[in-house]
C-alpha cells in the first residue's frame, strides 16, 4: 500500500496494482491469499466459519481500502476475470504489481509479448503483521480428464498425450510459462535454464507458503456465496463486517444442508 501510494504520488501510473476481482473464482483466490498472509484461519476446528473475525476481516478491509480509499487498484478489476487482463496491464506499463499464476516472467519478459520486456521480476507475496503472518500464495492444481460419456476416448487420449505429455508440457512452459508436472521436463537443461531466469528460486520459496482454498464438500456453493459477499463489500453495498457475517450465515446453512444427519 505504501509503495502504491508513492507510485501514484509520482504519477508513474494511475493504478499500480492490477487484479481480477469480478464475481468469479479469482476473487476468492485473492481473498484466501491475502487473509492467509495475515495468518487468518477461515474455519475453526469444527468446520464453522471464522473468517468474519480478526484477520479475515482485516484482509477484506485491506482489499476494500486498496480499491476505494487509496485507489491503488483499477476499478476495472471489478469486471476483470482471470490472469490475462492482469498480465496485459503489466506488460503494457499500465500497472506495476499483479498476482499471476504459473511462471509469469516468461511472457512478461518476452519482447514479442511485452512492451516492457526485461524489466519485470518476481517476488514473494507480501505478508501481513502478527505472529502467524506469512507471504502466502494459493495452490491451484488442475487435471485433464476424459468424460465417461465421451464417444471419442481414444482420440481424446491422443490429444491429451500431445498437449499435456512431456513434449507438449515443454513447449507450453518455454512459450507461455505454464508449470510442468513432469520431472523429465523440469530436468530438461533448456527448461531448467529458463526457469532460473524466470525467478525459479523465488518461486520455489513461495511454494513453501502455499495454502489451499477451503476443503469443503460444498465448495462450489460456498465459493459462489463468497464471491457475492466479497464483491458486495468491494462495491460498497455492505460493510466489510456485514458482508462477512452474511457469508458466515450462508456458510452455516450450507454446512447444515450437506452434513449427514
Amino acid at each position: 500500500m505504501q509503495q502504491c501510494t508513492a507510485i501514484k504520488t509520482k504519477n508513474i501510473v494511475k493504478y499500480p496494482l492490477n487484479v481480477s476481482w469480478s464475481q468469479k473464482e479469482n476473487l476468492v483466490v485473492d481473498y484466501v491469499a491475502i487473509s492467509s498472509a495475515y495468518g487468518a484461519k477461515l474455519f475453526d476446528d469444527k468446520g464453522d466459519p471464522a473468517f468474519n473475525k480478526g484477520d479475515g476481516v482485516t484482509a477484506l478491509q485491506l482489499m476494500v481500502d486498496l480499491l476505494n480509499k487509496y485507489k491503488c487498484v483499477d476499478p476495472a478489476a471489478l469486471t476483470q476475470s482471470g490472469s490475462g487482463a492482469v498480465r496485459d496491464a503489466l506488460s503494457s506499463g499500465q500497472a506495476v504489481y499483479g498476482y499471476l499464476w504459473g511462471i509469469p516472467l516468461i511472457s512478461l519478459n518476452d519482447p514479442a509479448k511485452s512492451k516492457l520486456a526485461g524489466q519485470f521480476k518476481v517476488a514473494l507475496a507480501p505478508k501481513g503483521n502478527g505472529p502467524n503472518a506469512s507471504p502466502a500464495t494459493v495452490a491451484g492444481p488442475e487435471a485433464f480428464v476424459i468424460s465417461a460419456g465421451s464417444k471419442n476416448k481414444d482420440a481424446a487420449w491422443q490429444w491429451l498425450q500431445y498437449f499435456a505429455g512431456p513434449k507438449g508440457s515443454t513447449y507450453l512452459f518455454l512459450h507461455d510459462g505454464e508449470p510442468a508436472g513432469w520431472k523429465s521436463v523440469i530436468a530438461d537443461p533448456q527448461v531448467a535454464a529458463k526457469l532460473k531466469d524466470a525467478g525459479g528460486d523465488i518461486m520455489a520459496q513461495q511454494q513453501l507458503t502455499a495454502v489451499n482454498r477451503p476443503s469443503l464438500p460444498y465448495y462450489s456453493d460456498w465459493s459462489a456465496a463468497a464471491q457475492l459477499e466479497i464483491q458486495n463489500a468491494l462495491v460498497g453495498k455492505k460493510s466489510v463486517q456485514q458482508a462477512l457475517d452474511d457469508l458466515a450465515t450462508a456458510t452455516s446453512a450450507l454446512k447444515a444442508k450437506f452434513t449427514p444427519q
